[in-house]
């Protein structure tokens, strides 16, 4: 490991700019690694030497780097929309004593902080707002280990409060305060205060004064680039002044947690519709209710703070340009925030005059059955807040599921068939939207709407889909049609892969009154009548079997490989190459009626079911003229490849050997 380090080392010196900022991050870490596993404890402390001079060769060459690499030691660093604990931290003083409402918590959240993030447009609107004492800042850091705590002099899960912000000589830092009298010291990632040098060139203002600086007490401040902060806190937390804005709107609204079927989609989520008559930015914070069963939810949990907030869920906001109409899906967003465990969360948004934007709350795992909230709107101009309208009139729902019998999985699995399907009945032609939504995100979904007169769909054919979701997606799918013919389609619900068991509800909305009612399984009051096996032969083969009944019947014939795909999966058996087509024949020779054909006269894979349309049986016919199954095959090129079948009908029927035909 040490070896490692050292190599790490010498690239680092032997490079510049970024590929050395690199080699010096890596070369710090493997000599904490070694440190971590040498059981001498002077040649551990060594290596820790080693690894801080590393850091310390990394700070600079940051300073050199434009763009700094950002590295983080709990997950990818975001800074949260919600307002701060602060410890009984001290604050500077303000410049009046402001009304007791003036300061409310109003939360902010900026992006993460990534490649593509302007980290200096954002420094420079969050030090505008502090020069200007409109805000005041925190950090909190995440979840780490002790010997994190001890290297970085930062205590795990805890919050530090920003007494001060300068870019003097173009160095943006912060001033944050280490609130603990007894624990880790920071002075190892930042400089301490007071600094002459450097406080003597600052604005002289009440957060940067050197004489209040110099108080009793002033040693346990340290000054952090704006690189260190990335690198060491996981959140920063905003706590803006809502007197920013000249109009407030609050909308109070309760909220029933739906079932865990909705909870892959937003059609059950609170929404709403918002807009602005002169346009600009306005804010929007969700104020979550505190309820007396969190407090027990929060006692029960003995590891954390942060497990204790984890415990109680997490809520969300989007921002959807859809006139005000609601969403049922989270694609498309104008405005997407992240997942906070604290009850405020806030969305920044600019609206153009007059622009309807829908509003949706969204949560992950809030343990109660039902909340309240208040939704607060901040703009310059009077905002008007209405619940969120179904752009259609006509909806209905309904439950259903993916058994160890229905699971099919996508168009290519032999047990396509077997999916939840719905006939739809269109009376009178307009727009239909489609929602499908499982009980599970780890799924991946999908919906078809096709032409097959509301009967079992065995084999999906492009020509006859009229309209499906797209690709395969987690959770949810969703499928508009502008205008949806009169006429009765089948509507297919399937999974990617065969055998994944979920329960889902499927939504259909339209302008017009539809009937949706679920197909029957294919064997379903019908007699199943198994074929005989056989095997097929190198190259082409033609073979028939006879078919008898005692009474008029109507029947289908399905074959397929005997080698079906694995339940869980979508392995299928390789590929023989063999195409085949089934066909029905009253009679035979010169005078033979072919009565029913599969796939419209085309071969097809029989590694996937071939199925013939529904046919009549007359037994005085078949007793004169004979009825025939014939199965023909073409290009088979694996040897004795097996296939097996059967006949589905409404009366009892005979089935004759196979004979070459």
């Amino acid at each position: 490991m040490e070896k490692q380090a050292r190599a790490e080392s010498v690239l680092a010196s032997k490079t510049s700019g970024r590929i050395a900022l690199e080699h010096a991050i890596k070369a710090a870490e493997l000599y904490m690694r070694a440190a971590e596993q040498e059981l001498d404890t002077v040649e551990a402390a060594r290596l820790r030497q080693k690894c801080h001079e590393q850091i310390s060769c990394a700070e600079k060459l940051k300073a050199r780097v434009h763009s700094p690499l950002i590295e983080t030691t709990s997950g990818a660093l975001e800074i949260l929309s919600q307002g701060s604990k602060l410890h009984e931290c001290e604050f500077p003083p303000w410049n009046h004593d402001p009304p007791s409402t003036e300061f409310e918590r109003n939360p902010d959240n900026s992006p993460e902080f990534r490649d593509d993030v302007d980290i200096d447009e954002l420094w420079n609107r969050i030090e505008a707002a502090y020069q200007s004492q409109d805000v005041i800042i925190t950090m909190g850091t995440g979840r780490i280990t002790t010997d994190e705590e001890q290297f970085m002099g930062l205590v795990g899960e805890h919050d530090y409060a920003v007494e001060a912000m300068d870019s003097t000589g173009g160095v943006k830092r912060l001033l944050v305060k280490n609130p603990w009298c007894e624990g880790p010291t920071m002075a190892t990632i930042g400089e301490s205060v007071p600094s002459q040098s450097f406080l003597s060139s600052s604005p002289r203002n009440t957060t940067t004064d050197p004489d209040w600086l110099k108080q009793e007490g002033s040693g346990n401040r340290l000054w952090l680039s704006i690189e260190d902060v990335v690198q060491h806190f996981a959140f920063m937390y905003l706590n803006w002044n809502p007197s920013l804005f000249t109009h407030r709107r609050d909308h109070h609204f309760s909220w029933t947690i739906p079932r865990d079927v909705y909870k892959t989609s937003l059609s059950q989520n609170p929404q709403f519709s918002v807009t602005e008559p002169k346009g600009g930015t306005m804010w929007i914070v969700i104020h979550r209710h505190f309820i007396d069963a969190e407090l027990e939810i929060a006692r029960s949990d003995q590891d954390s703070t942060a497990g204790a907030a984890h415990r109680l869920g997490y809520m969300s906001i989007s921002v959807f340009e859809n006139n005000g109409l609601k969403v049922h899906t989270r694609d498309r967003e104008l405005y997407s925030g992240p997942y906070v465990d604290s009850p405020l969360t806030l969305a920044r948004l600019d609206t153009e005059p007059g622009q309807f934007y829908t509003i949706v709350i969204d949560q992950q795992e809030l343990p109660l059955p039902q909340y309240s909230f208040t939704m607060s709107l901040f703009a310059n101009s009077p905002p008007s807040v209405s619940e969120a309208r179904e752009a259609m009139s006509c909806i209905s729902e309904h439950d259903g599921a993916w058994t160890r019998r229905t699971a099919g999985g996508h168009s290519s699995c032999a047990t396509f068939l077997n999916n939840p399907q719905y006939s739809l009945s269109v009376t009178r032609g307009g727009p239909v939207s489609i929602l499908l939504s499982a009980d599970s995100n780890t799924i991946h979904v999908h919906v078809d709407v096709v032409w097959a007169k509301g009967e079992r769909v065995a084999v999906l054919r492009v020509k006859d889909v009229v309209a499906s979701s797209g690709e395969y997606r987690r959770g949810c799918a969703e499928v508009n049609i502008p205008v949806l013919e009169p006429g009765v389609y089948t509507v297919v619900c399937s999974t990617f892969d065969a055998g994944q068991l979920a329960d889902f509800v499927l939504r259909v909305a339209s302008m017009t009154p539809v009937r949706v009612a679920p197909v029957p399984a294919d064997e379903a009051g019908r007699f199943v009548t198994d074929l005989p096996e056989f095997l097929l032969a190198e190259g082409d083969m033609r073979l028939r079997a006879s078919l008898h009944t005692s009474w008029l019947a109507r029947a289908s014939v399905t074959v397929q490989t005997a080698n079906i795909p694995v339940v869980g999966t979508t392995r299928m058996r390789p590929s023989s190459s063999s195409m085949v087509r089934l066909s029905i024949v009253l009679g035979w020779g010169s005078e033979q009626v072919v009565l029913a054909v599969s796939g419209e006269a085309e071969f097809q894979d029989p590694s996937i079911a071939i199925r013939t349309p529904y046919f009549d049986m007359e037994p005085d016919r078949i007793q004169k003229l004979g009825l025939w199954i014939v199965m023909e095959s073409v290009g088979c090129n694996s040897p004795r490849l097996a296939m097996k079948g059967n006949v589905l009908s409404d009366s009892q029927v005979r089935l004759g050997s196979w004979e070459s035909a």
